[in-house]
């Protein structure tokens, strides 16, 4: 028997509530089990929790205790552990330990980037140092000795991405002009840029081999007038030494979700609505439109270089996660329904408690 169910409901609502939203949505497979899924629960912008769910069951585990507010989720390369920001510091919980460790790095840095992991024990970031203006990229030992990567006095290292033993990333100069930039791991030698890429805001490289990537263009500017943030997405391909960019699709978001001081944005900004990579070459997207009137989630297939499926979602999707070749999307939490029959006769992600007070979670699968 069912005491409680709360639906995360994907009906539109034409204005924003004045108390706080509630969002359920996946951010990762869990490596240990192949049928987990880790999933951010944000109560509030106070309130951010790491549960994980079962997909088979349905029944959810706090991972965390309400102390951290996670944001920034990484597994470790080999499973035995995830790491995640608390207040811009890095944290990492080692399944076989009982709490999550505090990096404590040995250079004053701050803002930081989530951090990606080259093996369990060196991960690598952009952040700034308090003697500097600008950002700079940086690895750290999870004892916390920082070696620095790739600076520049007069513009921004940002969005690191290590392939083989070469660093990718974007810099943006003083003029607001973006770069793509490439060096050798552990040389002294400055970085080259081998592509110029404008001067709209560049930003999440992703480099799947030392050939080819992906990035993303928002212009926040232009977006302001429209309160819709215009997000491009890119791929990035390296033919006979020459690098180009090719425009694969745009999407807008909200900017009231995203970006600023409202209460009811995402913690984690523009983070979760990101587009999805699967391993079969399938990048999922959402997609609110350019008015804002209703939403989608569209798959893109890279061989054919278009869009094959589309999905009307009426409301506020959040957070798409690919496992096993299933796709998988969280939103907003939003109202009651009566029993779970109600629930389960339509395309709603909920959560609901038992006469045992056990937790349980059912998310959206698209594909």
């Amino acid at each position: 028997m069912l005491r409680k169910i709360v639906l995360l409901s994907l009906l539109l609502i034409p204005h924003f509530p004045s108390f706080a939203q509630e969002f359920l949505y996946p951010v990762a497979p869990d490596n240990r089990d192949p049928d987990s899924i880790y999933i951010i629960r944000q109560l509030s912008l106070d309130n951010i929790q790491l549960w994980r769910w079962n997909r088979q069951t349905k029944r959810a585990v706090q991972e965390l205790c309400s102390l951290w507010t996670p944001a920034g989720l990484r597994c470790l390369p080999s499973g035995n552990g995830i790491s995640f920001l608390h207040h811009g510091l890095p944290k990492i919980k080692f399944f076989h330990k009982r709490s999550p460790k505090t990096v404590g790095l040995t250079l004053p840095l701050y803002n930081l980037s989530a951090p990606e992991w080259l093996n369990d024990s060196l991960f690598y970031f952009y952040a700034k140092h308090h003697s500097q203006k600008g950002y700079a990229i940086y690895s750290s030992t999870i004892d916390g000795e920082v070696t620095l990567l790739a600076d520049d006095k007069k513009a921004d290292c940002l969005y690191p991405s290590i392939k083989s033993n070469s660093l990718f990333y974007i810099k943006r100069s003083i003029d607001g002009d973006h770069f793509l930039v490439t060096k050798k791991l552990n040389s002294l030698q400055e970085g080259i840029a081998i592509l110029a890429l404008g001067n709209t805001p560049s930003a999440f490289l992703n480099m799947h081999s030392t050939k080819h990537g992906y990035f993303m263009e928002y212009d926040v500017v232009n977006s302001l007038k429209k309160e819709m943030l215009k997000c491009s997405f890119y791929s990035l391909e390296c033919v006979r030494d020459i690098w180009q960019k090719s425009l694969l699709f745009s999407f807008f978001l909200p900017l009231s979700l995203v970006i600023g001081s409202d209460p009811n944005r995402l913690y984690e900004s523009i983070a979760p609505c990101l587009p999805s990579i699967s391993g079969s070459g399938q990048i999922a997207f959402i997609d609110y439109g350019e008015s804002g009137g209703g939403s989608s989630v569209s798959i893109f297939n890279l061989k054919q270089r278009s869009i094959t499926h589309s999905y009307s979602i009426l409301g506020l999707p959040v957070g798409l996660c690919w496992m096993d070749g299933h796709l998988y999307m969280g939103g907003r939490i939003d109202g009651v329904a009566s029993d779970f029959k109600e629930s389960s006769q339509c395309r709603q992600a909920f959560l609901w408690i038992d006469d045992q007070d056990n937790i349980y979670f059912d998310i959206p699968c698209l594909m």
